[in-house]
């Protein structure tokens, strides 16, 4: 009796702390003015604040620029939502316009002023094959290191603006995706490192607001990241160490390694733009199962997820489309997975919820290539989701729930919100639910939920 009390008690607490689907769930490039998912699944906007726009020539600011900016934040705020500005790129006349050179894995580049204001870009690859063009530069390139002072100033009054209210900007993102690799950075990450992330990191900790890492991206590996924090004692630095496009178990990596550190928030703010409409089901839950069991119940800035982008046209021709949350006025697929699982998990704060077996075995992992399952608790609900790669697909899950002794409801969920009846049947050992996989849709992985409403403890 006292082991069924305390586990009602459980379920029950699930509605007063923790995180929500609302702390945990990002996008790219939104807008409030369009309703859709903001009161739901999404609690967090993110832009950029460009210093071209600020201050397109030295010394003349623009201050209409961050007023814009600073009532979309006011409107973002009257709907709940947070802005996550990154501070960026470089204006023309902050480049570094001298001769140098740069190597990253083999290649290397040679860059050479001419007297037209362009530049003469000489390639070699690993391989010794040498190319050279006339590029024109950009804010992409390095900051100069003579404009490093007025970078830092451009900071401030950013930040100094954005802190005070009626705005109460918290976090602030310093570039986006420095990496040879990535396009947002042609040089090497040692001057981006001094030139640009450690003077704006001082200026943002110095007024009181919090710095996240400038999105890491994908085509660096994630010991490279820690090694580059390492190199420039950058750990102290940062808030928030956060990746773009990294397989899940870069999670991992990264919260091990701030440990040493006293831990870090980990945060992906850049995710999706794919058109595979597995792309959201398959890897939401499984990051926000392991956010609420690594410290997003104690703090729900510890973990986050930011779909790229909001929206596209309804067009095929359109630059991403299928790849965003709306396609026009409505839910593309992965928008209507990211509303199935608002629906399912409330707006309310969510629990982990470890009492699930599965046959076949499933457990919760960080692999979006390995089946999986998760489940959470609510106040009188449990929901578990289930991963199943599509090749060798058997014909039903079969779950069991040892802790539950009945349910007023059950149905399983497919990915983008269609129901289906379940029967529970009760029996000394909790709850077995057989879960049948004809009709569920996925590319490489199919999942879909289980709704366990109205239960009752063992």
């Amino acid at each position: 009796m006292i082991l069924r009390f305390m586990l009602l008690l459980g379920l029950l607490a699930a509605g007063a702390h923790g995180m929500t689907l609302r702390d945990f769930g990002g996008t790219c490039q939104g807008s409030v003015d369009r309703p859709l998912l903001w009161d739901t699944a999404l609690g967090w906007d993110r832009h950029d604040i460009g210093w071209s726009d600020c201050e397109p020539q030295r010394g003349e600011w623009h201050a209409d620029a961050l007023e814009h900016f600073g009532q979309r934040v006011l409107a973002a705020r009257a709907k709940g939502v947070r802005i996550l500005p990154v501070l960026c790129y470089n204006a023309p006349w902050s480049w570094d316009r001298g001769e140098r050179s740069f190597a990253y894995e083999g290649t290397r580049w040679h860059i050479v002023p001419r007297a037209d204001g362009k530049f003469d870009v000489t390639t070699t690859d690993r391989d010794g094959q040498t190319r050279t063009e006339v590029q024109s530069g950009g804010g992409m390139w390095p900051l100069a290191a003579e404009r490093q002072a007025d970078w830092a100033a451009y900071v401030r009054r950013v930040v100094t603006f954005l802190r005070s209210e009626p705005y109460g900007v918290e976090y602030f993102q310093i570039w986006n995706e420095a990496h040879p690799r990535s396009g947002f950075w042609f040089g090497d990450l040692d001057s981006y490192m001094q030139r640009v992330h450690l003077p704006a990191a001082k200026v943002i900790r110095e007024l009181g607001g919090k710095v996240v890492y400038g999105g890491w991206p994908c085509c660096g590996s994630v010991p490279e990241y820690l090694a580059l924090l390492d190199k420039h004692q950058a750990w102290d630095t940062l808030d928030v160490l956060d990746v773009h496009y990294s397989g899940l178990q870069a999670f991992e990596q990264l919260h091990a390694a701030a440990r040493p550190h006293g831990g870090r928030s980990i945060w992906q703010t850049e995710v999706g733009f794919a058109p595979n409409i597995d792309s959201v089901p398959n890897t939401w839950t499984r990051v926000f199962y392991w956010a609420l069991t690594h410290g997003g119940q104690q703090s729900p800035d510890f973990c986050r997820q930011f779909h790229f982008a909001y929206w596209s046209p309804n067009d095929p021709k359109a630059y991403g489309y299928r790849h965003c949350l709306l396609s026009g006025d409505q839910l593309s697929v992965h928008g209507q997975s990211l509303a199935t699982l608002a629906a399912l998990l409330g707006s309310g704060a969510v629990r982990p919820y470890a009492d699930v077996a599965t046959q076949p075995a499933l457990l919760a992992n960080l692999d979006g290539a390995s089946d999986g399952a998760e489940g959470f608790a609510l106040a009188d609900r449990v929901v578990v989701a289930l991963h199943v790669r599509r090749a060798g697909l058997p014909e039903h899950v079969v779950l069991r729930l040892p802790k539950l002794a009945s349910a007023r409801q059950v149905a399983r969920v497919s990915a983008t919100g269609e129901r289906q009846p379940l029967v529970a049947l009760a029996d000394a050992d909790g709850l077995t639910i057989a879960v049948p996989t004809a009709g569920l849709s996925g590319d490489s992985m199919v999942t879909c939920y289980v709704s366990v409403e109205g239960v009752s403890a063992r």
